[in-house]
């Protein structure tokens, strides 16, 4: 069970992290399309919005490693010490 539990909470911090990347690539194929419609003295406007936008997701991603990663790993550990304290009490101690 610890590793199918491990495998789950990893799976799901990369689901976040794949989702914020693929929200990001959308976002830039929306700008993208109304940049072809707009005139070409403000295109500018959209490359300052990519730009930002490529800011702003290093800086989504830098949090999610740095904190939720660090916090699932610390989640996990918990988990598994309880459940080998857990499995070294004696059967009479598990049932109180």
């Amino acid at each position: 069970m610890n590793t199918n539990l491990t495998v789950h909470i990893e799976a799901k911090v990369k689901q976040a992290e794949d989702n914020i990347k693929n929200s990001y690539r959308q976002y830039i194929d929306d700008i993208e399309g109304l940049k072809a419609l707009m005139p070409e003295e403000q295109r500018y406007i959209i490359n300052e919005l990519a730009a930002e936008a490529d800011r702003r997701q290093e800086r989504l991603l830098t949090i999610a490693g740095i904190y939720l990663r660090p916090y699932v790993t610390a989640h996990i550990r918990t988990i598994l010490a309880l459940e080998s304290a857990n499995d070294t009490l004696p059967a009479s101690d598990k049932t109180a």
